[in-house]
Order: structure tokens, then sequence, then C-alpha cells
């Protein structure tokens, strides 16, 4: 197993506003997880599979902000559909009513960030 050498200092620098890939796409991502988030508190207690959908999503966005997969890697195009999509899913699984509207905007600021990223790093 490989060694991991990260410390505590450089994992808060990947997480600040301004680390790569840049100012806009950090918004975008911090403005998703914080409606996936909020959705993913929202979602009721026997909801299961809603619930792990949105966790998913919220992992799946902490690795897209620290750089984990190189942006042109297919993972790192399969974890940005999944950004897009898996909250779109969870609008029309869900049932609690009121998380809904939340999830649809999740899923249209996560459709902006995929295809940004893929015009932009992935396609370049």
């Amino acid at each position: 197993m490989p060694e991991v050498d990260f410390t505590f200092g450089e994992i808060m620098a990947q997480l600040s506003l301004n680390s790569d890939p840049g100012l806009l796409w950090n918004l975008l991502i911090y403005t998703c997880f914080f409606l996936n988030l909020i959705a993913f508190f929202m979602q009721d207690d026997k909801d299961l599979m809603s619930t792990l959908t949105i966790g998913g999503t919220l992992a799946l966005l902490m690795i897209a902000k620290l750089n984990i997969v190189e942006p042109k890697a297919l993972l790192s195009l399969i974890m940005n559909v999944c950004i897009f999509v898996f909250p779109i899913i969870v609008t029309g699984m869900s049932k609690a009513k009121k998380s809904k509207p939340l999830t649809a905007i999740a899923g249209f600021f996560g459709a902006v960030y995929f295809f940004g990223y893929w015009a932009f790093f992935q396609r370049a």
C-alpha cells in the first residue's frame, strides 16, 4: 500500500477558495456541497437510498475539491457526471417533499459545474 504524505496544512490549502482549479470552480463546488449537505439533512429517516446517494455526492465533491484525480482521467469525468446526476435522481425518488426543490437546484449547479469543467479542463 502506498504511503500517503499529506499534512494538515496542505489539505487546508487545497480546501481554500483560491486553490486549483480556480475561484469560479471552487465556488461551484462549495455551492453544490452546501446545497447537498442541507438536502442530506432534510431527507426522511426511512429514506436510506436518497440519503446514501446524497452522501455519495458529498464525498465526490470533496474528492473533486482535493484534486485527487487528474482532470483528464476517465474517473474524473465519471465523478463529475455523478455530481450532476445524483441530486437529480434524488429529486425524483425522495419521499421528502421539502427537499425536492433543493436537490433540483443542487442538480442544476452540478450540471453547470460538470459541463464547464468538461469544456475547459477535460477537453482541452
